[in-house]
């Protein structure tokens, strides 16, 4: 295994609307499935999806603090 750590990898962002609407439906059934929270809206997203979202892409950091 090579050294060092990854913090957040990198992702292209989905941004064709009826593709979005496919990982939606199939990620929202594999949540009911394991009776794991539904996922949150995203109308905001789906909104500019609509209009025309130009290629971009994204990183995600999540941190836990506990107490």
């Amino acid at each position: 295994m090579p050294a060092g750590l990854e913090l957040c990898n990198g992702c292209h962002e989905r941004t064709n609307p009826e593709e979005f609407a496919r990982w939606t439906q199939r990620e929202r059934a594999i949540h009911r499935a394991a009776a794991q929270a539904d996922l949150p809206e995203a109308s905001l997203l789906e909104q500019a999806l609509q209009s025309g979202l130009p290629p971009c892409c994204g990183v995600a950091l999540g941190l836990n603090a506990r107490s």
